[in-house]
């Protein structure tokens, strides 16, 4: 969980104003953003559903596809689906790039 020390190697909403200007990033996408990062682990990755983040947010499933993808094109985020061993579906890991 980010803690706010900018001196813990993690990064920090305050410390990364560039999401709050880039011209090609919505709010849902902010949203989206802010919330993982809030949600990261020490090593910047958390994991959820589209489904979840659906819940969470209270956006549209779809608007969290589209939102993923645009932090995915313009570098904010990486996305790495898992698979259990049985096929079984599991959360995606999202991991903060800047």
């Amino acid at each position: 969980m980010n803690n706010g020390d900018s001196t813990s190697g993690m990064i920090n909403v305050a410390d990364d104003v560039e999401i709050l200007s880039d011209p090609k990033i919505n709010n849902a996408s902010r949203i989206v953003y802010t919330f993982l990062l809030a949600s990261a682990d020490s090593s910047n990755k958390c994991k959820y559903s589209f489904n979840e983040l659906s819940c969470i947010l209270s956006l549209h499933r779809d608007t969290i596809v589209r939102a993923i993808k645009r932090l995915i094109e313009h570098g904010y985020i990486s996305r790495e689906n898992q698979n259990a061993k049985d096929g079984a579906y599991m959360p995606n890991i999202y991991t903060i790039i800047k």
